[in-house]
């Protein structure tokens, strides 16, 4: 392959990654909405839910996210009800964040329901072998840029 016909490949591959992120953020958003739970809402309280009490700048980190970023996000969730903050019992400088009873419900009520959209939208349209070549492949394209696959 030519080293410009390279470049557009990964050009052409670079569209196709922006495409489908902004195709499956509405198509997932759109799910949610029944459970009155915006996507990045659902990303925290998942995350939370397997973790919890979580440190803020490891919140940060898994959402990709600057610092004051997960710290306004957080901010929005705990005026809702379904988060709370309180200083961390390791580092009484810093914070840790916890579902509350509340959120703990809400992330339960759409686990389902955002199940049922990644099956319609992502594993449904793909074969497994589809489905792990993708996995394996953006797995490859996060690790050179220092982020630990999930």
């Amino acid at each position: 392959m030519e080293p410009h016909e390279c470049d557009r490949l990964g050009l052409d591959v670079w569209l196709r990654i922006l495409q489908f992120q902004h195709v499956i953020s509405a198509q997932l958003e759109d799910a949610l909405r029944e459970t009155g739970l915006p996507l990045t809402w659902y990303e925290v309280l998942i995350r939370l839910r397997g973790e919890a009490p979580m440190r803020m700048q490891d919140l940060a980190s898994r959402l990709l996210v600057t610092q004051s970023g997960a710290t306004r996000l957080v901010q929005r969730l705990e005026q809702a009800g379904l988060v709370e903050r309180n200083a961390s019992p390791e580092d009484l400088r810093g914070r840790v964040v916890t579902l509350t009873p509340q959120g703990a419900c809400a992330i339960e009520a759409a686990i389902p329901v955002f199940i049922a959209a990644v099956r319609r939208h992502i594993i449904d349209p793909c074969t497994k072998r589809e489905l792990a070549t993708t996995h394996r492949v953006l797995g490859r394209l996060l690790e050179a840029h220092d982020v630990v696959p999930e």
